[in-house]
This record gives structure tokens, sequence and C-alpha cells, in this order.
């Protein structure tokens, strides 16, 4: 970022000479007037810059987002088969992020194995750029690992333990914690898309090896396990009709134990993560839409995906892993399956609101991470 200095504009150092009938004090007052001037121009800048460049522009260089009571931090999502890293800003008040305050910017996403990271104790693996305060989530690809003895909890702690950057929040986050996290950064993006009050929000949210639910308030939470990449597979040795009957059965199954009585009280439910990119698809994200035309167009998308042909290839699915042609057309499958499984077990009358992004802020888990994060730094500010 440029210095104080940088941003003076250049300036003659020696003034024009005064016409004839120019008379000069004898005190130097033309000299003494120019270092005034300067003078003043700096501490404007000052006034303006506000921040050193040690502590501005984490997210954003330059962006006119330079109160004194900024609060800036990196959360990592290490989920299954994916490492995401994004950094966020709010101004700080006395409860956490001032509404409307919160910016993000995704430093990146890309294939990664959070599993083998843990393993060597190698952040290197997942993080590979300077960050603000380091928070970190490690969900259901994570979870299933230590669910199958693959990583134990002492190398998550080793793992830990090895990283030497300033961070918050090191978690291994449990099906519910997920749930929580995606309602309270759902909650935060359907405020800011829809004017919602969070409390009147449910959310769905969804990865590679789970999806969860959340009514609104303090409402049920619940995590699923949907192992798209096992399902994907499944698919590959029996056929996608086979498979997507079983992957059906199993996510009804589940779903029928998840209490969803609370979701009648939320006055929209905000879709997540993939669950988002299959709205998208379908056509029905980026805006309010009813539970019945929710229902039909992902109805349509699957059977879009059911096969290759003309169908399919008007989808026009983004491929942004590079993944072989089959593979991305049952992810789309399979993915848009669970979703639509998901808007038909909510209740009938059910308005969503599906969305990856709002404005300047990614909406998923993380965001939920960031804003508790901000809230612990407000309640120590007052303590």
């Amino acid at each position: 970022m440029p210095t104080v200095a940088d941003c003076i504009p250049t300036m003659e150092l020696e003034a024009p000479p005064p016409p004839p009938n120019f008379r000069s004090p004898a005190w130097g007052w033309t000299k003494a007037t120019r270092a005034l001037t300067l003078l003043v121009l700096v501490f404007a800048l000052y006034l303006i810059v506000g921040e050193t460049p040690a502590t501005h522009g984490a997210v954003y260089d330059d962006d006119g987002f330079d109160a004194t009571d900024d609060f800036r931090g990196a959360v990592l999502d290490g989920g299954s088969g994916k490492a995401a890293l994004t950094v966020y800003e709010c101004t700080l008040v006395a409860h956490g992020c001032a509404p409307g305050s919160v910016k993000s910017k995704q430093l990146s996403r890309a294939k990664a194995d959070a599993v083998a990271a843990i393993r060597a104790a190698d952040l290197s693996q997942l993080v590979t750029t300077a960050t603000p305060p380091l928070s970190i989530g490690l969900t259901g690809g994570v979870r299933a690992a230590m669910a199958r003895g693959d990583l134990a909890r002492p190398d998550v702690d080793a793992f830990f333990a090895s990283i030497k950057r300033p961070t918050r929040t090191l978690q291994v986050l449990s099906g519910a914690d997920e749930a929580r996290l995606e309602r309270r950064g759902g909650g935060y993006c359907a405020h800011a898309a829809l004017g919602v009050h969070s409390d009147r929000v449910g959310t769905m949210g969804s990865g590679g090896a789970t999806m969860q639910v959340a009514a609104p308030g303090d409402g049920a939470v619940a995590s699923l396990s949907t192992d798209l990449l096992g399902i994907e597979d499944r698919a590959a040795a029996t056929g996608d009709e086979a498979a997507l009957r079983e992957w059906r059965d199993n996510i009804d199954a589940q779903l029928a134990s998840v209490d969803v009585h609370g979701f009648a009280g939320a006055e929209v439910v905000f879709g997540l993560a993939m669950h988002a990119s299959a709205a998208a698809l379908a056509g029905v994200d980026g805006r309010r839409v009813m539970r019945n035309v929710v229902r039909d167009a992902l109805q349509t998308l699957v059977g879009a995906a059911s096969a290759p042909g003309p169908a399919w290839d008007a989808v026009g699915a983004p491929n942004p892993y590079h993944l072989d042609p089959e593979l991305l057309r049952r992810a789309t499958l399979f993915n848009a399956a669970r979703t639509r499984a998901v808007v038909e077990t909510l209740p009938e009358g059910s308005s969503f609101y599906f969305a990856r992004q709002v404005g300047d802020v990614s909406c998923d888990w993380s965001l939920g991470l960031f804003l508790e994060d901000a809230a612990a730094a407000a309640a120590d500010r007052a303590s």
C-alpha cells in the first residue's frame, strides 16, 4: 500500500519568481506558508487514511473502510476434498459486527486433502498466503475420517499446535455446530438481501459429505450424512437410476427423523453452499421463490442431469475444479436431488432464497464463525 508520502502530489520546491512589483517580507512569509500548507496536507491525508499499512487493507486496499474499530479475520473451511479461505472485515460495535458492515473476499478455493494436511501437521497444504488472525473449521470430511479411525484427536491437536500465525478459533465442527453457524451466516445474508430479521430465518446448507438444516431462532438443528463422492462412485458401478433411488431413500429416511416443525415460523429459508449451486443451475437463485416453484425447477434439473444429451448440455454447469464430464454430470444430478429432498420436506407454503453471496459477503458457515469471533471481540473490549 502506498505510504502517506507517496500520496502527496508532486510539488515545486521553489516558487516561481515574484513579479517585479512584488516585495517579499524580510522574514520569509512565502516559504513559511509553503511549509504550513504541506503540514496541513499531510495531516489531512492522515485523517483520511487513519491506519498504517501494517493494519489496513486485509480485505481491500483504499476501500474507504478505515474506521479505528475495524475487525478483520480469515476463516479456513477444511471440507471434503477442498479448502476455502475467506477474509472478512466489519465495523465492530457493542455486540459484534454492525449491521451491513461486513465485507468478504475469498482468497482461495481449491481441491485439497485436509486429512493429509492434518496428519502432516502442515497448514501450508491448505493456506498459502498471509492472512489476518485465522480461524479454522474442520467439517464433514474430517469428521468422517475420525469416525472411520483414519484420523485421531491427537492428530488434530498436533495440527492446531503447529500453527505459528495468529489464530482465533480452531475447531473440528460437529454437524450441529455447522448447522448453527450456517444459520448465523444465512441470517445475516437474508437480512442484507431481504430485510428479514435473522431470528425469522431458517437455513439449509450442504457440502461434499453432509448437509445441515436449522430452524429459525433457537430451533432444532440437524446434520445428515450425504456422501456425494461415495454415491458418484456407486453410480459408476451400478448405473445412475439405481444409485439415485438409493440416494433418495437414504436422504428421505434421515429427513424423517428431523423435526421441521420450527420451519413453519420461518419468514424465509436461506439456502447456502451446494444447495445454492443447485438452485443457480435450476434458475431459482437470487430471488425469493415459493416451495412448489423451487421443487419443480430442481426436478427439471434432475431430469436434465440424468443422462448425457442435449438437455444436460443446455444446463451449462460450470466446472471450476476441472472434473471429468461424467463426474460433473453425476455431481449435479445427486446434488440437485439432495436439495429437492430438503425442499420437499419443509412445510408447504415455505419461501426460499438461495445465494452463495449477497453483495460483498460470502454466505456460508464461515461467515457465521467470523460473526461469532466478532461478538467475542466486542465482549472482550467491553469487559
